[in-house]
C-alpha cells in the first residue's frame, strides 16, 4: 500500500510540474525577444550542444591587460563544434589558456566555454583558427595564413605574472601578445620567426628569397598576414618550378 501511495503521490507531483511548465511557456510573449532566435531561445533554452560547457568566472578582472586575441571584447566569428558549424556568434580567443568565450544572448553580462577538446576550427574576425596535431606534439590552435603545397600557421600566446599593482591582495598582469611562426612543410613544422630561418628551409632559393624580402623591406614577425602569405606564395612558385 505503501508503495502505491508514494507511487501515485509522485504521478501527481509529475502532472503539476509539467503543467506549470507549459504555463510558463505560454507566458511568453513575442515582444520580449527581438527577433525569432531569441524567441525560441526564450521558450526552448539555446542550443545545448553549443553550451556544454562550462560557465566563465572572470579571474582576471583585477589583472593589468587582458589574455585575448586582439581587444579584450567580442567580435564575429564562427565555431566547428562536434563537427556542426556554428554561425553568427561572438567569440573571444583566450590566447592565454587556449579557451574560447561565447556570450549568452539573453545575458549579455555572462558567457560559456565551450569544451575544447571537441572544436576543431574557428573563426574571429577575419582569422582563421585550426587545431593541429604534429608528432610527438599535443594538438593547440594555429592560426592559418596560407595554406598550399607550403602552410604558413601562427600561434598566439600570452604570459601571466605577478604584479605589485594591488597591494591588499596577490594580482597579475599579461604581456603583450607573442605569436610562433611557422612554415610546414610534409607535415614538418619549422619556427621561421625571422629570414635566416626561412632561407634555411630552401637553400637553394636564398639568394631570391632574400632579394624579395629586402624589396618588399618584411620583418617576418613584424610583417601582416597578407605580406606573409604573399612571400610563402612567392617560395611556393620557386619549388614548384625547381620541381
Amino acid at each position: 500500500m505503501e508503495i502505491r501511495k508514494m507511487a501515485s503521490r509522485l504521478f501527481i507531483l509529475a502532472i503539476a510540474f509539467l503543467f506549470s511548465a507549459e504555463i510558463s511557456c505560454q507566458d511568453l510573449k513575442p515582444e520580449k525577444a527581438e527577433n525569432v532566435y531569441e524567441l525560441v531561445e526564450l521558450k526552448y533554452g539555446i542550443d545545448q550542444l553549443l553550451v556544454n560547457g562550462k560557465y566563465f568566472e572572470n579571474i582576471y578582472i583585477n589583472d593589468l591587460g587582458h589574455p585575448y586575441f586582439s581587444e579584450d571584447e567580442f567580435k564575429k566569428g564562427y565555431l566547428v563544434l562536434h563537427n556542426q558549424t556554428f554561425d553568427n556568434l561572438k567569440l573571444k580567443y583566450n590566447i592565454w589558456d587556449q579557451t574560447l568565450l561565447v556570450p549568452y544572448s539573453h545575458m549579455p553580462n555572462a558567457a560559456f566555454i565551450p569544451p575544447v577538446d571537441f572544436i576543431r576550427e574557428f573563426g574571429i574576425n577575419g582569422h582563421l583558427f585550426k587545431k593541429i596535431k604534429f608528432e610527438n606534439q599535443k594538438d593547440q590552435f594555429f592560426e592559418e595564413i596560407y595554406s598550399g603545397e607550403i602552410n604558413l600557421l601562427c600561434s598566439w600566446y600570452k604570459s601571466r605574472d605577478k604584479s605589485e599593482h594591488k597591494v591588499t591582495f596577490m594580482a597579475h598582469k599579461f604581456s603583450e601578445p607573442r605569436k610562433k611562426l611557422y612554415v610546414v612543410v610534409d607535415n614538418k613544422p619549422c619556427i621561421v620567426n625571422n629570414r635566416k630561418a626561412l632561407t634555411r628551409l630552401f637553400p637553394e632559393h636564398k639568394n631570391e628569397i632574400n632579394q624579395y624580402i629586402k624589396a618588399h623591406k618584411l620583418k617576418l614577425y613584424k610583417s601582416s598576414n597578407k605580406q606573409l602569405s604573399d612571400l610563402m606564395a612567392f617560395c611556393e612558385k620557386l619549388t614548384s618550378n625547381r620541381q
